[in-house]
C-alpha cells in the first residue's frame, strides 16, 4: 500500500486537488446566478428562446447549487482538520 498520500492515518487530500476545490463555492454560485439570469433574459426577450438554451439553463441550475454544497462541505472539512 501506498502511504505517501497520508497523513496522520487518515488520507490526505493532495495540495493541487486542494486548490481546484476551494474554488466550486465562488463558481457554483456564479453558475446559479447564470442560470437564474438565463431565464430571465428570455421571458423579457433578450434572448431567443430555443430548446438548447433552456436544456443548457436546467443543466446549470442543477450543477451550480451541488458545486458551491461540495464546494461548503470540502471547506469545512479543512477547517476542521488539524
Amino acid at each position: 500500500m501506498d502511504y505517501r498520500n497520508f497523513e496522520n492515518g487518515r488520507p490526505a487530500t493532495p495540495p493541487r486537488l486542494r486548490r481546484h476545490l476551494r474554488k466550486l463555492r465562488p463558481v457554483g454560485i456564479f453558475v446559479t446566478v447564470v442560470s437564474v439570469a438565463i431565464p430571465f433574459l428570455t421571458v423579457l426577450k433578450i434572448l431567443k428562446s430555443t430548446y438548447f438554451l433552456n436544456i443548457f439553463a436546467y443543466i446549470l441550475i442543477v450543477i451550480g447549487p451541488i458545486m458551491y454544497l461540495v464546494g461548503l462541505a470540502y471547506d469545512s472539512y479543512v477547517d476542521r482538520a488539524p
